[in-house]
């Protein structure tokens, strides 16, 4: 990932390449099942074993590997986190219009109690219309009282609201690098042919042709987290502006502190206060460094390497700062150019955010949902494989409009089992998916992938063979077979 955190799209192109590399089932006579002839010993061996040696593991009709379940795991817990995020936003907002109404209310009661004390004072040499006052206005100090009772307890209650954008920032970047490092795994297999040979010997005269990942479910979660980097870079990180100067919060360790976001300073710069705070200390051992800070002071400070220092959720690894001895003088901390040269920065002082991309980002950005396009960097020609005897009319070409129609037409007009014919799932022409004790929607991802959305929360994708009788859950480990109405 290099120095930073830092999601690429460029994984969406190498998932595609994975992806279109395998989807051909082959057409040759039929082979014994789970063995094969080892192209380039001639030695037989267990196809299991080949697959096995390369991490990867039979998920239906699917070759996976671990990080293609450890990425949707991640990605669940962003999906966690933003939930959270929008009740916090929610609670945060119920809170700060009870606040506005009780603060209304309290200027409109002192208000009052005000008009009160000057009608008294104009009658106070009147007792008999002097005491027509005191209790309206003894009774309106109450409710005074009790407002600002009531508003100190809301403000009480709001700084007790939790605030977790930085954390979900932080899941997304870095649930979006398993995602990166996924995609560079299956592209490198699409380049094994060794491992291409075994899988087309498999296939051979296989009903259920095997394919090299992503599961439709990474797809869907590669999309979900990419979506999700979007918005963040969009929304950007809250800078606190003192004086003109503005402030973010830096994390090192899990620790928190308030830094002055500095453009013009190279390096980042730490007193040797607030770097005991965060845990860093230098040695003896670490390069001495001379600058002069602003007042026109000589500093003689220790260079040392960060592992990794956090900005609202965007990190950067191995940044080098500075820590300045302890003494009369205390050193500014600033965010200077070496956490900033990471990103490209924008700062929108007049909103108080702060906008930070990744840099290294590839300009071409390649959808997640595979297509029938061409790979990049396509495998080498190979020979052309016989004819079969009466060959099947041609499928539809992948994510052609006509495979996409073909599958919706399977869905409707079909029931479906649901682990077992006892329990037959419904797919509606308006998006929505049922069986007995379950409701949900689906969406068609591809020509043979659909993803369910439950009514609980859960998300399923289903991988349905190239007959579209049957169906694996990929996520889940079991499958349906199809029934007609």
């Amino acid at each position: 990932m290099g120095n930073h955190l830092k999601v690429r799209d460029a994984f969406f192109a190498g998932v595609l390449f994975a992806a279109a590399t395998f989807a051909a089932p082959a057409i040759a006579p039929a082979a014994e099942a789970g063995s094969f002839a080892d192209v380039s010993t001639g030695n037989a061996a267990s196809a299991e074993g080949i697959f096995r040696s390369k991490g990867l593991t039979k998920l239906g009709f699917l070759l996976v590997i671990p990080q293609d379940a450890e990425v949707h795991t991640a990605a669940n817990s962003v999906r966690a986190l933003k939930s959270k995020l929008v009740t916090e936003s929610l609670s945060r907002a119920a809170t700060a219009r009870a606040i506005k109404a009780s603060l209304d209310a309290l200027i409109n009661l002192n208000s009052e109690l005000a008009n009160l004390d000057a009608q008294m004072a104009k009658v106070k040499d009147n007792p008999a219309e002097y005491n027509r006052y005191v209790n309206p206005y003894n009774e309106t100090l109450k409710q005074v009282t009790a407002r600002k009772n009531q508003l100190d307890e809301l403000k009480k209650k709001e700084g007790k609201i939790e605030d977790s954008q930085s954390l979900y920032n932080e899941a997304v970047l870095t649930a979006g690098k398993s995602a990166d490092a996924a995609a560079a795994a299956y592209a490198e297999l699409a380049k094994d042919r060794a491992l291409k040979a075994v899988i087309d010997q498999c296939n051979k005269g296989a009903a259920e042709p095997l394919k090299l990942g992503p599961s439709g479910t990474f797809l869907a979660d590669a999309a979900f987290l990419k979506k999700c980097i979007s918005d963040i870079s969009a929304d950007g990180i809250p800078v606190r502006m003192e004086a003109g100067v503005p402030v973010v919060e830096v994390t090192i360790h899990g620790k928190k502190h308030d830094m002055i976001w500095d453009s013009g300073a190279s390096s980042v710069s730490l007193s040797a206060e607030t770097a005991a705070e965060f845990g860093l200390k230098a040695t003896d051992q670490d390069p001495v460094v001379k600058f002069t800070i602003a007042d026109g002071t000589t500093v003689e400070a220790r260079q040392i390497t960060v592992r990794v220092m956090t900005v609202g959720g965007f990190s950067a690894e191995n940044v080098i700062c500075t820590i300045s001895p302890p003494g009369k003088v205390r050193v500014p901390d600033l965010l200077g150019g070496t956490f900033q040269r990471h990103f490209v920065c924008r700062l929108d002082q007049q909103a108080g955010i702060l906008h930070l991309t990744p840099i290294d980002v590839p300009d071409a950005v390649v959808s997640a949902v595979p297509s029938a396009a061409p790979s990049a960097n396509p495998p080498p020609a190979e020979a052309p494989r016989p004819a079969a005897v009466k060959p099947p009319p041609a499928p539809a070409s992948a994510g052609s409009p006509a495979a996409l129609a073909e599958l919706k037409k399977a869905l409707l007009d079909s029931k479906w089992g649901w682990y077992t014919h006892d329990v037959l799932m419904t797919f509606h022409a308006d998006g929505t998916v049922e069986h007995h004790g379950m409701h949900g929607t689906y969406k068609i991802a591809g020509p043979r992938t659909v993803i369910l959305h439950i009514s609980n929360g859960d998300t399923m994708t289903l991988e349905f063979n190239a007959k579209l009788t049957h169906y694996t859950s990929v996520n889940r480990g079991f499958g349906g077979d199809r029934y007609a109405e």
